[in-house]
């Protein structure tokens, strides 16, 4: 944990020092460290072993155990076979950071980089859940990269790279309705904020009744994901958590009526995202569904942060209740049953044989 945070926080401190001319490319450098670090991981997360079984067998000759994975997954292993698990590994590190720093890089302001490096490395649901869930990471990744051809409303692109997701993941066709966000004209004024908030608060009342249609749409349309019917490490660590997160949708719905149209794009999906975490109590694979939609917190809270800078009251609050919820969740994620033994130690691939 140790090690993992203290390189976490000298990537987000490069990323700061990029406002300053004469480390103009701190971004690029917190970047370079980030994948020279994460792509020789080893044993690094609850699926890591689980991936280098099935990319064993996905290679065994006679094996048909490749009918258990998307296409994309298994011609993805066929590819890297001769190279080996280990360089699978390193090539989706490369890749998926690719796609976070050009969306940084693109969209975030020099001043605010640190903080969108900071929610992408500090969250764990976006960063350290992702080093694990190697096949939906990717997906996770391919359908935020389509967000910039669905800002150019390409949409044949954007479908087009939603369904090269979920050749990875199924779960990103869940991902298909936000090709009708750039064409819903609606501005979120005081109404609809008070509806979203209302419906924010409404979710964690009836999401019991929920849950019997989520199981057995889950399990007649996704039944290889029936392991996530089981939601037991899905739990509120108290009401406060919930209060926090209602205050973050509000800062969001406050800043979002005073963005451009690309960037309220971001903050439409960040705002989805939040209808998710009440429904995250029905059954866990809304919780990774709600994972495509949380990326884009990556550029929303950046610009919360910008937007409040006038008022520098809210801008402190905002950004004492962004890093101590951050860290109170990621401290948390370490000590947890569920996570604490595959996390906790980072090991490298130097520690073992080339596999």
């Amino acid at each position: 944990m140790i090690l993992v945070t203290s390189v976490n926080m000298l990537i987000v401190f490069c990323s700061y020092l990029s406002k300053y001319r004469h480390f103009k490319y701190g971004l690029e450098i917190g970047f370079f460290l980030l994948i020279c670090f994460y792509s020789v991981r080893y044993n690094y997360g609850n699926d890591y072993f689980a991936y280098l079984s099935s990319f064993e067998e996905i290679n065994s000759y006679g094996s048909f155990s490749w009918i258990l994975y998307e296409p994309g997954w298994v011609l993805l292993n066929k590819v890297f076979e001769p190279l080996g698990f280990f360089s699978l590994v390193i090539f989706l590190t490369i890749l998926q950071s690719f796609v976070y720093y050009f969306f940084i890089k693109k969209y975030i302001p020099t001043n605010y980089y640190w903080i969108a490096v900071f929610v992408y490395l500090f969250n764990t649901d976006i960063f350290l859940i992702q080093l694990s869930m190697m096949r939906q990471a990717l997906a996770i990744a391919i359908v935020f990269f389509s967000l910039k051809y669905l800002q150019e409303k390409k949409i044949i692109a954007v479908v087009a790279l939603i369904i090269l997701a979920a050749q990875f993941h199924k779960s990103a066709y869940f991902t298909l309705l936000i090709v009708l966000l750039p064409y819903l004209k609606f501005k979120i004024g005081k109404i609809s904020a008070i509806i979203i908030l209302s419906l924010f608060i409404s979710l964690f009342y009836i999401h019991k009744y929920i849950e019997p249609i989520a199981a057995v749409f889950v399990q007649d349309s996704f039944d290889e994901y029936m392991v996530y019917l089981d939601n037991e490490e899905i739990k509120l660590g108290s009401g406060l958590g919930v209060v926090v997160q209602l205050c973050f949708l509000m800062f969001f719905l406050y800043a979002v009526k005073r963005q451009e149209h690309n960037i309220s794009l971001f903050f439409k999906i960040s705002i989805i995202s939040f209808l998710f975490i009440p429904l995250s109590f029905v059954v866990d694979l809304i919780v990774r569904v709600g994972m495509y939609f949380s990326v884009a917190n990556i550029i929303s809270f950046s610009y919360v942060s910008k937007e409040l800078k006038q008022t520098l009251i809210m801008k402190m609050l905002f950004m004492v209740l962004l890093i101590l919820f951050t860290f109170h969740n990621y401290i948390n994620f370490f000590y947890s049953e569920t996570y604490h033994e595959f996390y906790f130690d980072y090991q490298t691939i130097f520690t073992t044989h080339w596999q």
